[in-house]
């Protein structure tokens, strides 16, 4: 995504999990201006101010200590650059005919990530690393049709319930009965889905 909005940049895309790196970087429809490196994001191995523009996008809610790495972000970025993040706040999920699966969604969330409620810490996170320039916002989905956000908790879900299984959240019995709501609530056209509350924050250094 940023490659096309930023034709003529070389970017590198950081990831803690060698596995996703290697899947990544086997991606032939990357060009070739775009890298991926594993490692650890509450400790760059960048110089500092090495980027015009430092993005990420879900990663905060699940790193052990976000301050350090927010901090982190701003140190590799060039004065004048952009320090930018997109997190949830996995606060509510609700849909109408009343589903199972989105009501336990946000008890999985909770239980699951270290920081479920990350969007709403995200403006004081950025003001505590030293943000004087920034802009900050919030978006709200709503499927009221054949739309992404169904799909996204039902494909979600999937992704989580091996976690959920082995941390007693849920039995396998539960799991499978929660994926089976989750299908056909994403296959009625019909139903309307509220997708958790987005945050984002551009920092201008």
């Amino acid at each position: 995504m940023l490659a096309d909005q930023f034709p003529s940049a070389s970017g590198t895309g950081f990831e803690y999990d060698a596995a996703l790196v290697a899947q990544a970087s086997a991606d032939a429809s990357n060009p070739p201006r775009i890298a991926f490196q594993q490692g650890d994001a509450s400790l760059l191995p960048f110089p500092d101010a090495s980027f015009d523009l430092v993005f990420t996008r879900y990663m905060l809610l699940h790193v052990p200590d976000p301050t350090t790495v927010i901090r982190e972000m701003f140190r590799v970025t060039r004065p004048g650059g952009f320090v930018i993040a997109y997190e949830p706040d996995c606060c509510m999920e609700f849909g109408y005919p009343p589903n199972a699966a989105m009501e336990r969604m946000s008890y999985l969330w909770r239980h699951l990530f270290p920081h479920p409620l990350m969007g709403r810490q995200l403006v004081h996170l950025f003001r505590s690393a030293g943000a004087a320039n920034y802009s900050a916002g919030a978006v709200l989905g709503m499927d009221h049709d054949e739309g992404v956000y169904k799909r996204w908790y039902r494909m979600t879900a999937e992704a989580v319930g091996p976690a959920a299984i082995s941390k007693n959240l849920l039995t396998s019995k539960e799991f499978d009965d929660l994926l089976a709501s989750a299908r056909e609530f994403e296959a009625d056209p019909h139903s309307v889905c509220f997708k958790l509350p987005d945050v984002w924050v551009i920092a201008n250094l």
